[in-house]
């Protein structure tokens, strides 16, 4: 049987070595093993398992990338490259889905801005601060056009702004008409007292 064992060696042939071991343990418990091919068989059968268990985290770690489970595939991959860094394209993967998330997360603080932004402007709308609703969408469409309804609510409160302004302006001061004129004086006959004198209001014929 450790005649086997050592061909079984030689072929690498681990789990074999193992299994003859136990046969010759079973004979005799105590029989010498001076060549050591059982403690090498049953480490690089250890060996083995472990990447048997590596391999499995990494296929695991390929179809949460698929999946688009950005958080999940990292965590895997990241156990990977502290483990045993190189493993197959463990480097790769991690930087690429390190970059996923880093899109994802500017892409989930732009959208809470915008969302932000618009929230300020429905809540001056309802004020009718139209001033500071017409800033807000500005910002908003100026960014993404297409976010929600924030086009038309920009125009219309472009509209609300003009016609308040329009409301605010002040009014000019109207001239007085001819019926708030002031009368002349009336004219007084030639030969009234308190006419002064002067040239007579018509010659003689």
């Amino acid at each position: 049987l450790y005649t086997q064992a050592h061909q079984f060696h030689q072929d690498q042939q681990w789990q074999a070595v193992v299994g003859l071991f136990t046969q010759i343990r079973v004979l005799d418990p105590d029989f010498a093993d001076p060549a050591g091919l059982l403690e090498e068989a049953e480490g690089h059968l250890t060996e083995l398992q472990r990447q048997d268990r590596l391999q499995n985290l990494y296929q695991r770690a390929m179809q949460d990338l698929q999946a688009g489970a950005w958080d999940e595939a990292r965590d895997l991959l990241e156990h990977l490259w502290n483990t045993q860094p190189g493993f197959q394209d463990t480097e790769r993967a991690l930087a690429w889905v390190n970059e996923q998330i880093s899109r994802r997360d500017a892409e989930l603080q732009r959208q809470a801005e915008l969302s932000e932004r618009s929230a300020l402007a429905l809540a001056a709308e309802k004020a009718g601060d139209w001033l500071t609703a017409v800033a807000a969408l500005e910002s908003v469409v100026a960014e993404a056009p297409d976010y929600e309804d924030a086009t038309a609510r920009l125009e219309a409160a472009r509209r609300e702004l003009a016609r308040q302004r329009q409301r605010q302006a002040p009014k000019p001061r109207s001239l007085p008409s001819d019926r708030q004129k002031p009368e002349k004086p009336p004219t007084l006959p030639a030969d009234s007292p308190g006419r002064p004198p002067g040239k007579p209001t018509s010659l003689p014929d």
